[in-house]
């Protein structure tokens, strides 16, 4: 059953146990299960509301907060209830102190006090006692057991089964627990609506009572015994067993609570596992988390049953993996392993040591950790038939080389992986194995058939639901996709991190959202970069993702080099290379050198620049990351152009020119070009570094560069002006004021200070 209120979803079944956490003072539970609504404002129409007022209201409000009714608010309520204007300013701010600006409070308290006499009728207006007299119910439970008070045993009864079935009861589950016949029943409803503590409203089609407060509900549970009460959940779970019997799916939490709370711990246990199970399929994160908790205490209280104490600790090491908690996840998969290793789980070991590996090489960094698990896992693997997690082994042992050593280590692991996934028929597993063949194949070059791969893989995830695989095929894709086919490589990214968020996957959550952050730097629109970068920083610390951590610090590092803002700039990229350092991961490693160069020739500083490229030039080559290495080339020839190493940019730019028609690679081809102009202009050469400018301005628009890459386009801008500037010849000046005013628009558009006062500086001298 789901209630939908100002836009929040609440399951019935959660209520119950929020109620049952809050009962009990289980904060942590509490507050773990209202994880999804910390950052939202809940009135008090919501049904959490009041048990936030009612039980441990100041440990929890610290972290949902309450809306309240100001005095003024209280005083046109009372108002509009009176149906008159002419109400007692005393008698009102009364209400409000004794309410606090609780809306249900405030409408209880005038009800009982209309009752009572307090307020009463006279020449056809409402006339109120004189405050002083006035006695007002100590609480708001003591006006709602008066209520209740009034109504027969009949009534009084079915409100009480009502309350055990949720603050939201079907008439058919009603009907089920309280076995009253149809039209009595609703004979009996009449009587309770009446009283307003209970409102009737149509869900999905389906009628349902629901409780005005969740406070009511909990004043009903108060005068039950504790016998009774363990006695009422147990009845009120087995009859509602028969009545969601073709839908039990459904109410997987609620009957486990139920069950739990009457004494019949094997049920319980039973249904929290489902429940948990169906949970985490659907990435209700917190709330698999709670059940599968919940089933590991019933189970502590039992003799044995290490099998079931083993797969629970394993599912909530794989949860806490989700959500980055990353050292609970380890401490699970350990005290699950022990169990597996005591049972001789072969099988579950070597999964187990699998998966402490992947968490350990790739949100951790510790790469020999990670390779001691693997060799653990490898050794029983190997002399076992051949299975499915021997072909996820192989997969992740590719990827991790990949991200830390050198694509021919990768690539055979890549290919074993998928080919005994195919074999196999193990969809999951094929998936990501052609992911990793896809990044290890881009880096040769073909990214055709990088893209081949990554297109498969993500037909798959998506067919079968893969959500983590889907995210990961999104992101590989934006990456192999062509520079031509930009709109379709950042629609990849938007796709990606909103599954990501879908799916509550920390991890990639930060993951996708850097790159985003790098996108929307390119475009120019520095409001939502920010912001990204910032989230994905904060996301990898808390959940100690150390090996993203410098991908995250090196964007926004590059933000603030774009803003002007050099020494902090410096900063995230210095602890992003150091982190990076530390954890030997060459991806990072090679991306911070790439950022570190770029600064110091933003800065004039070309023999920083040029040790910077050369070292991330060096660091992919011996990777065999051919792509990378050809990229990074054309920065070089910048730092050789600059510092007058001419032959040596001369057969880098050979090079590149040659890679990049060897694989069709328009972009590479440009960049070839720029650097093959950067070079001409150093040699003075400038018919032919004018020709070249102009050719790969050409194909910069044809690529729309101008959008897709603001800063680098405006660079280049600047840097075709400079041979108009350096030449001097007629005309020269205002084709370079005609680049140089191209270049300050774009400039503009990123706030890019020191840019901007460069080109206004050449400018004025210009025009001098």
């Amino acid at each position: 059953m789901l209630v939908v209120l100002d836009d929040l979803q609440w399951t019935d079944q959660s209520s119950l146990l929020l109620l049952h956490y809050l009962s009990r003072g289980a904060y942590r539970e509490s507050l773990l299960l209202l994880g999804a609504y910390r950052d939202t404002d809940i009135d008090e129409r919501h049904p959490l509301s009041p048990v936030l007022t009612e039980l441990n209201r100041e440990r929890l409000l610290q972290s949902v907060p309450l809306k309240r009714m100001s005095f003024n608010d209280v005083l046109e309520m009372i108002k509009r209830m009176l149906e008159q204007d002419d109400v007692p300013r005393e008698f009102c701010e009364l209400v409000y102190e004794r309410t606090r600006g609780n809306p249900f409070f405030v409408e209880e308290v005038i009800k009982s006090l209309k009752e009572e006499g307090v307020i009463y009728r006279e020449e056809n207006k409402w006339k109120i006692q004189e405050v002083s007299k006035i006695e007002f119910p100590k609480t708001v439970r003591s006006v709602i057991k008066t209520r209740i008070g009034r109504l027969d045993d009949e009534c009084q009864n079915v409100l009480t089964l009502a309350s055990f079935v949720g603050n939201d009861c079907a008439f058919e589950a009603l009907c089920g627990v309280t076995g009253v016949e149809e039209g009595k029943l609703l004979e009996i409803m009449e009587k309770v609506l009446k009283t307003g503590l209970v409102k009737e409203k149509i869900i999905r089609g389906q009628g349902v009572y629901s409780f005005a407060d969740v406070i009511v509900r909990d004043v009903v549970h108060e005068e039950v015994s504790l016998l009774r009460h363990m006695k009422l959940h147990d009845t009120v779970g087995c009859a509602l067993e028969k009545v969601y019997a073709k839908k039990v799916d459904e109410h997987l939490g609620e009957l486990a609570y139920h069950f739990l709370e009457g004494g019949d711990k094997d049920k319980a246990l039973d249904y929290f596992l489902k429940a948990g199970e169906k949970a985490a399929k659907i990435y209700a994160n917190n709330e698999a988390t709670l059940y599968f908790e919940h089933a590991f205490e019933l189970l502590e209280e039992k003799e044995g049953e290490l099998r079931q104490k083993g797969y629970v600790l394993e599912k909530l090491g794989d949860i806490k993996k989700i959500v980055g908690e990353n050292e609970a996840c380890i401490k699970y998969w350990n005290d699950a392993l022990l169990l597996w290793k005591q049972l001789d789980e072969k099988g579950k070991v070597a999964r187990l040591h699998r998966k402490m590996a992947n968490v350990l090489w790739e949100k951790i960094g510790d790469t020999e950790k990670a390779e001691r698990h693997h060799e653990e896992s490898l050794e029983i693997l190997e002399t076992e038939p051949e299975s499915a997690e021997l072909s996820s082994l192989y997969e992740d042992m590719a990827r991790m080389y990949f991200r830390t050593e050198s694509m021919a280590k990768a690539h055979p692991w890549a290919e074993k992986a998928l080919e005994l996934a195919k074999k196999l028929n193990e969809l999951e597993i094929i998936a990501d194995s052609y992911l990793t063949l896809g990044a290890i194949i881009l880096n040769s070059g073909d990214w055709k058939k990088a893209i081949e791969c990554n297109e498969r893989a993500l037909k798959i995830a998506l067919d079968n639901s893969y959500m983590e695989t889907a995210v990961r095929a999104y992101n590989n894709l934006a990456v192999a996709l062509p520079y031509e086919e930009c709109e379709r490589s950042f629609g990849c990214l938007e796709k990606g991190f909103e599954l990501a968020r879908k799916a509550g996957v920390i991890f990639w959550i930060s993951w996708m959202g850097t790159n985003l952050a790098g996108w929307y730097l390119s475009m120019g629109n520095m409001n939502k970069a920010i912001p990204l970068a910032e989230e994905s920083i904060a996301l990898d610390r808390k959940a100690g993702n150390l090996t993203h951590l410098s991908f995250s610090l090196d964007i926004l590092g590059f933000i603030y080099q774009i803003l002007g803002e050099w020494d902090k700039s410096e900063q995230f990229y210095m602890e992003a290379l150091s982190n990076s350092q530390r954890l030997k991961d060459r991806q990072s490693i090679a991306a911070s050198h790439a950022f570190l160069g770029w600064l110091y020739y933003d800065k004039g500083e070309y023999t920083k620049a040029r040790e910077f490229f050369e070292k991330w030039y060096d660091i992919v080559g011996k990777a065999g990351a051919k792509i990378g290495q050809m990229w990074s080339s054309m920065f070089v020839v910048f730092a050789y152009a600059e510092l007058g190493e001419i032959e040596k940019a001369k057969n880098l730019v050979d090079n590149l020119r040659k890679f990049a028609f060897e694989v069709e690679d328009k972009w590479l081809i440009a960049c070839a070009d720029n650097a093959g102009a950067m070079l001409f202009r150093a040699q003075k050469k400038w018919k032919e570094s004018i020709e070249l400018f102009e050719k790969a301005l050409q194909e910069y628009e044809a690529l729309n560069t101008k959008r897709w890459d603001v800063y680098i386009f405006a660079r280049f801008l600047c840097d075709y002006a400079q041979v108009y500037l350096e030449r001097g010849e007629e005309g020269d000046r205002e084709k370079a004021f005609n680049l140089l005013n191209q270049a300050l628009e774009l400039f503009q558009k990123l706030d890019a200070k020191k840019e901007i006062e460069r080109i206004i500086a050449k400018k004025k001298i210009l025009t001098a």
